[in-house]
């Protein structure tokens, strides 16, 4: 993020943040992999929420919304976060732990994934990572929606679960389209310089 803004900034990090974030997920990978008892995964899910959010609010930079590179990827990993939020809460509210695992799937790594994708593209053709095509934010504010939808609004309308699935699928697909329109003239032409 440092790197990528036009500001010059120092963004918050520290090794308690990075140490106690491996350690959280290794405890919550093995409570909800290999134990039987969901408590300490959910007081686990939770403790990561925060660790994470405290990371994310540290790395935070006005800078990033004027670049749909950074907030594509800075989005994804505060899908990543919302999720354990929701595997926490799914046991504490009753939701579905079906929603947390879509916020770690649409809104976190597809997210990232279609970011990542994008950057990759256009700096392994010879391009400029600072100027993505105009049509890239769009794929990612719909992928973004996308995931809203899927996450959030079966939390507020169990009732029309079947359409959120359905316009979630529709948003997934659209995005994807039009960074596959977007790219393939990139990748398939001859790299730059």
């Amino acid at each position: 993020i440092e790197s990528g803004v036009d500001d010059s900034v120092s963004l918050y990090n520290s090794k308690w943040l990075d140490i106690s974030s491996m350690l959280l997920f290794l405890g919550f990978f093995v409570c909800e992999v290999f134990l039987n008892y969901p408590a300490p995964g959910v007081w686990l899910a939770f403790l990561l929420f925060i660790v994470n959010a405290v990371r994310l609010i540290g790395w935070h930079t006005a800078g990033i919304w004027r670049k749909s590179l950074l907030w594509s990827i800075y989005l994804s990993f505060w899908f990543i976060t919302f999720g354990f939020l929701l595997f926490a809460a799914a046991d504490l509210a009753g939701i579905s732990k079906y929603l947390a695992i879509h916020a770690f799937a649409y809104g976190g790594i597809g997210l990232i994934t279609i970011g990542m994708m994008s950057r990759v593209a256009l700096g392994h053709t010879g391009r400029l990572v600072s100027e993505p095509p105009a049509s890239a934010a769009i794929a990612f504010a719909l992928l973004i929606a996308g995931a809203m939808v899927r996450v959030r609004l079966p939390i507020v309308s169990m009732a029309n679960y079947d359409i959120w699935i359905g316009l979630s699928q529709l948003l997934w697909v659209i995005a994807f389209a039009i960074f596959v329109i977007t790219y393939m003239p990139i990748l398939i032409k001859p790299r730059l310089g």
